[in-house]
């Protein structure tokens, strides 16, 4: 389980069913059962949101990205050296959720109620433009935290190197 801390810096608002309620048999009998009942109720309701939250798509049609931000051109060119700097980056910030390949598959992401992207699916990467990228590590969305404390050109050399994930699974 991970610390209270650690979930904090990484934006996790909510650990799921394992970390949300934990009540033992001896306390569910204790409970009246109009408690039972509210418990049940309110198990059902998020569980039912956990449901929908978890099987949304990767490319979620609530993150609304504004047309201005998708036109947004991409003032880094990427070099072998600023790609270097952005996969420390990657590694150091994205990979506890996107995974080190960047997968969706990190070690913290089946404790995420949204699966992260998988940002190697060109299918999904390859339409999106650098700006929408950009406004996603800028402003983040539901489990994904905003890395707005990034520089402006940390963050278009993060975009430079999230293509390269996508690229390399198409050779």
């Amino acid at each position: 389980m991970l610390r209270p801390a650690r979930c904090a810096s990484l934006g996790i608002k909510n650990l799921g069913a394992k970390g949300a309620i934990k009540m033992t048999t001896s306390n569910m009998k204790k409970a009246s059962r109009s408690s039972r009942i509210g418990l049940a109720i309110a198990l059902m309701f998020f569980g039912a949101i956990a449901f929908k939250v978890s099987a949304a798509p990767q490319n979620d049609p609530d993150w609304k990205i504004p047309e201005e931000a998708k036109k947004v051109k991409n003032p880094e060119k990427p070099t072998p050296e600023t790609l270097k700097e952005a996969k420390t980056l990657f590694e150091n910030n994205c990979a506890p959720c996107h995974g080190d390949t960047g997968e969706g598959d990190g070690p913290v992401s089946d404790e995420l109620l949204v699966k992260p992207a998988n940002l190697t699916d060109a299918k999904s990467m390859n339409p999106q433009t650098d700006g929408e990228l950009f406004y996603r590590i800028t402003t983040g969305f539901s489990g994904m935290p905003s890395w707005s404390k990034f520089s402006d050109t940390q963050r278009w050399r993060l975009v430079n190197f999230i293509r390269t994930l996508a690229n390399d699974k198409k050779k």
